[in-house]
């Protein structure tokens, strides 16, 4: 009888230590809305929080290597060392009374296992323009063809105003509030739309409706269509070729970061202005037709505008009519990874300044590449092509 006692005993003590050890961190709150910093990213009163969620998951932007991802409250903070593919089970607890059961998990959710199985590729063709966009043909509810640009700093499909007129199987509703990467506006959007690229096809589409495009398109669509793909853009034939793996890559390419804010992809780049240099992040942009347009707090503390030569000024909207002025200066050396540009034209900002917060690549420098967009592992590849050494639009 003194044996089983023991025995019970035991296993009561078992029991109570594996429930300690199982019990999941908290974050108290007294209020509703609480902020975020991903890696170097702080996002304030970001995150809404409702008990009534039975787990409330935050994704957080992908990234090769492991980063801190923490939550603050105004009372309280919680924060983890978080590794590709892993997550994170906590509880936030809201005026002490409120258990809302929360998750971080890493953007990268490929499983690198699936690299032992066979790759898969499809090719889509396109044709570059001569503003150094990437068209693409394709179907909206098997009755309209509209010319699409494949643009990397959008997460949505969209069509023209004039593209939506010429369509006849699109239901535009009520206005929405949106963004773009110059600003902000109001689109009409339609929902529940089929999309055919290539052999691709996607039902439940929401259209929505912008003002402007790349010329030569009828709208725009985002890798996102493609997540947790291989991006191959070849420049010099014209072909965009979507991998179910990463192929073979040989020591010609230069492999580099994809830095992810949220659905952006920025690359690290150093200028060089009077022989010093400055490191920036830039967003791929695909859409954009010129070399570098840098944000508007870079040019001001680095005081471009009267460092370096102008050479031209322009203007530029975005999808709902934000004007951006802009001049066209000589930079004499940009370098994205080992690679080096010469005295190369780049933008800086003037007029809406404010609503620009980011420095972007455009096609004048990506067609120099050829390009390969690992959205599974968080890294981009960069092989010169044959266009490398062609003259700058705005030289």
């Amino acid at each position: 009888m003194r044996n089983l006692i023991l025995v019970m005993n035991l296993l009561f003590l078992f029991a109570h230590c594996t429930y300690a050890q199982q019990k999941m961190p908290v974050l108290k709150t007294n209020n509703k809305v609480v902020s975020i910093k991903d890696g170097n990213e702080l996002r304030s009163d970001y995150w809404t929080i409702d008990p009534e969620i039975k787990l409330d998951v935050y994704t957080a932007d992908k990234t090769s290597k492991i980063k801190t991802v923490a939550f603050y409250s105004d009372i309280d903070t919680i924060a983890f060392e978080l590794n590709p593919r892993e997550k994170y089970d906590f509880i936030i607890l809201l005026n002490d009374q409120d258990t809302c059961y929360t998750q971080i998990k890493s953007g990268i959710t490929f499983n690198p296992n699936t690299q032992q199985q066979t790759l898969t590729s499809d090719t889509i063709p396109f044709t570059l323009t001569p503003f150094n966009n990437i068209v693409i043909q394709t179907i909206i509810n098997q009755v309209d063809t509209v010319d699409l640009m494949f643009h990397t700093a959008v997460s949505s499909v969209g069509l023209t105003k004039a593209a939506i007129e010429k369509t006849s199987s699109l239901n535009m509703g009520k206005e929405i509030n949106s963004n773009s990467w110059g600003g902000g506006g109001t689109t009409r959007y339609s929902r529940n739309n089929s999309l055919e690229i290539g052999e691709f096809k996607w039902d439940n589409i929401t259209i929505s409706e912008g003002l402007h495009s790349g010329k030569l398109t009828d709208g725009k669509f985002g890798p996102n269509l493609f997540k947790d793909k291989i991006i191959e853009i070849n420049y010099e034939k014209e072909l965009l070729i979507i991998h179910s793996k990463l192929p073979e890559i040989n020591n010609t390419y230069e492999k580099l970061d994809l830095v992810f804010k949220q659905d952006w992809m920025f690359i690290t780049g150093k200028s060089f202005i009077e022989n010093k240099p400055y490191n920036n992040q830039f967003l791929i942009h695909s859409g954009y037709s010129g070399t570098i347009l840098y944000d508007d707090a870079f040019v001001r503390t680095n005081k471009m505008g009267t460092k370096l030569k102008t050479i031209k000024e322009s203007e530029l909207k975005d999808s709902y009519g934000n004007v951006l002025k802009t001049k066209k200066v000589l930079l004499p050396t940009l370098n994205v990874g080992t690679f080096t540009f010469l005295e190369i034209p780049v933008g800086i900002f003037e007029g809406a300044i404010a609503k620009q917060k980011m420095s972007v690549v455009g096609g004048d420098v990506l067609k120099r590449f050829h390009v390969i967009l690992d959205l599974q592992n968080a890294y981009i590849y960069l092989q010169p092509n044959k266009l490398m050494n062609l003259p700058y639009a705005d030289s």
